[in-house]
């Protein structure tokens, strides 16, 4: 069940890549980073790797701005630093998912801001581009994260079983 879940969010995700572009060409939007940050949720470490790299190399398939790798390697790098905050922030809450995003998408662009630095070094990236690219883009997949994604969390419920609110202690032993 949780695979053909996976694999339909997977597919809603590529669609919208697909479809989005035509009314928002202009908003930055990292397609992929929901879907990447519920499968912290519910795969192991290693599967969301895969996962992280396959959705970077489509984007990268699809992308003709940047070198050819930069999406997947920083997609990957993201998901390997980000996995275990998944331990701090709780699956439970609807607020999860879309600050997750937030988290990711800031991380992407800065490290594809030090990837594209380091192997073109030779361009040199303005001060206003960085602040529209960090700070504005996350802004635009916060948004777009809370009203594609979050009405998922409705739908799927959690994996985790809630704790009972009272706890009997038994008073014999005293």
């Amino acid at each position: 069940m949780i695979a053909q879940f996976l694999f339909l969010l997977f597919f809603y995700s590529f669609s919208l890549l697909l479809a989005l572009p035509l009314f928002f060409s202009t908003a930055k939007l990292l397609y992929f980073s929901p879907f990447l940050v519920f499968t912290f949720y519910r795969c192991r470490k290693i599967d969301s790797l895969w996962l992280a790299l396959v959705c970077g190399l489509i984007v990268d398939l699809l992308s003709i701005q940047m070198r050819f790798g930069v999406h997947a390697l920083s997609y990957t790098l993201t998901v390997f630093l980000l996995f275990d905050l998944k331990n701090y922030l709780f699956e439970e809450r609807w607020t999860t998912l879309p600050l997750m995003t937030l988290l990711f998408t800031f991380l992407l662009n800065f490290i594809q801001l030090l990837v594209l630095f380091y192997f073109s070094s030779a361009y040199s990236y303005p001060l206003k581009w960085m602040i529209l690219d960090l700070f504005l883009a996350s802004m635009h997949n916060l948004f777009y994260t809370t009203m594609a994604f979050s009405i998922l969390f409705y739908f799927f419920p959690s994996k985790l079983k809630k704790t009972p609110s009272v706890v009997r202690f038994n008073k014999g032993l005293a």
